[in-house]
């Protein structure tokens, strides 16, 4: 499957806030500190790129792995 350079980094972007919300993060703080102005768009390119908004997200701390959380 070809993914444009674009859509790519937008993918990153995405995987790198959600990454952020599951460390604790808040979802417009999160979308901020990938790149995102508004909190509306990060939500709805969330929502487009994972099927869910970002408060859906399940909080799990920085090492999920050994079932910690914050």
């Amino acid at each position: 499957m070809h993914v444009s350079p674009l859509q790519y980094a937008k993918s990153v972007k995405l995987v790198k806030a959600q990454t952020l919300i599951k460390e604790g993060k808040n979802a417009s703080e999160a979308g901020y500190l990938v790149g995102y102005n508004s909190p509306a768009q990060f939500s709805r390119e969330y929502k487009r790129h994972f099927g869910f908004v970002p408060s859906a997200t399940k909080v799990t701390g920085p090492y999920p792995e050994l079932g910690l959380s914050m």
